[in-house]
């Protein structure tokens, strides 16, 4: 008996299980998120993240649900665009512009428009966005939470990832690695 094919069968199921694990636990829980999140109350802004999402720093609002302080990261978008354009121009600060207007029309996709010089980095002020101007550190924004579970929450809108990549994709790949886990199961013991 050939035990590469019994060990290929484990690692393709252990795979295919673990994908189906991480759809439900991201895929589709996200997606949900906006349904659960039934509650509002007001947070404020207490700083922005280290962390880059679609190349922006979100702000980090604290909220406080039955006397417990939590904090989340948001508004999220669902993709985020730059185009650059380097000019032969010394001196040039850094112009930018988005598509961030007020918060009451936050767009899905954050497109952003850069000028920059293509003397010197200008890496400053390339990634800055009018996030801060919108949600200045110390001012409120609406916090939408899971009654049942507060930590689950969203900040002003809930924007669901696609379906495509964060179900369809994932189970697929799950269904192939099933498969695949029979053929060498098969093959282990047929042989």
């Amino acid at each position: 008996m050939d035990f590469m094919w019994l060990f290929w069968g484990f690692y393709t199921l252990v795979f295919a299980i673990a994908l189906a694990i991480v759809t439900y636990a991201v895929g589709w829980r996200s997606r949900q998120k906006g349904r659960l999140c039934s509650e509002m109350t007001m947070g404020t802004v207490v700083r922005y993240s280290a962390v880059r999402y679609n190349g922006v720093r979100l702000p980090v609002v604290e909220y406080v649900v039955d006397g417990q302080s939590y904090t989340v990261a948001g508004p999220k978008f669902k993709a985020g665009v730059t185009f650059t354009a380097s000019v032969p121009v010394p001196g040039l600060r850094v112009k930018q512009t988005s598509n961030l207007n007020t918060r009451e029309d936050l767009p899905d996709v954050l497109v952003r428009k850069q000028i920059r010089s293509s003397f010197g980095n200008g890496q400053a002020e390339r990634n800055q966005t009018s996030l801060p101007q919108l949600y200045p550190v110390g001012s409120q924004a609406e916090v939408y939470y899971d009654p049942n579970n507060p930590k689950r929450s969203y900040v002003q809108r809930h924007v669901s990832p696609p379906a495509i990549f964060s179900i369809w994709i994932p189970l697929i790949a799950s269904a192939v690695c099933t498969g695949l886990s029979v053929y060498f199961f098969v093959q282990y013991f047929i042989l």
